[in-house]
């Protein structure tokens, strides 16, 4: 295992995905940075904590600073697998692929996604009442009726949002 130090702070990272604080030798432990099985760590310079994915700190150590236009992948479609032959500095639409073919993106939309709160019928409600609003029915109140935000509301309508309805 080899480790490099990460640059401006005194911490150190690890080929393996290993963080590591170089004045006292203690390993960091990972934090969940999303639902998706990224990792973070909190990393402290002068008093003021930061947080970093895991997985971006062993690439910028290891390969360098992420090109413009490219993101982190991971080769094996398991995003806390933070290994530097795992790793790769790509383009999205590359990570999109490799989600397809890892069976890992995120498709599911209206109802299926975990974090709706709208049902389809609500969502051909709202954009009825939108068009025949009165002062009564205007964005806000749509909002509320529904328990969302107005800007959820325009999203609606304007088809920004739920377009496949």
């Amino acid at each position: 295992m080899i480790f490099k130090k990460i640059k401006d702070y005194n911490y150190e990272v690890s080929d393996c995905g290993i963080v590591r604080n170089i004045k006292t030798g203690k390993t960091l432990k990972p934090r969940p940075a999303s639902n998706y099985g990224h990792l973070k760590v909190r990393l402290y310079k002068n008093g003021i904590g930061e947080n970093f994915s895991v997985h971006r700190l062993v690439l910028r150590a290891f390969v360098g600073n992420c090109p413009v236009g490219m993101e982190t992948c991971h080769n094996d479609g398991i995003a806390s697998n933070n290994k530097l032959e795992n790793l790769r500095w790509d383009t999205r639409l590359s990570n999109n692929h490799d989600m397809i073919k890892h069976g890992t993106q995120f498709l599911s939309r209206g109802v299926l996604n975990g974090r709706a709160k709208l049902k389809e019928e609500q969502i051909k409600d709202i954009r009825n009442k939108y068009r025949h609003r009165s002062k009564n029915a205007n964005a806000c109140a749509i909002a509320r009726e529904y328990g969302v935000s107005p800007q959820q509301v325009y999203n609606i309508v304007k088809n920004n949002a739920w377009r496949h309805i």
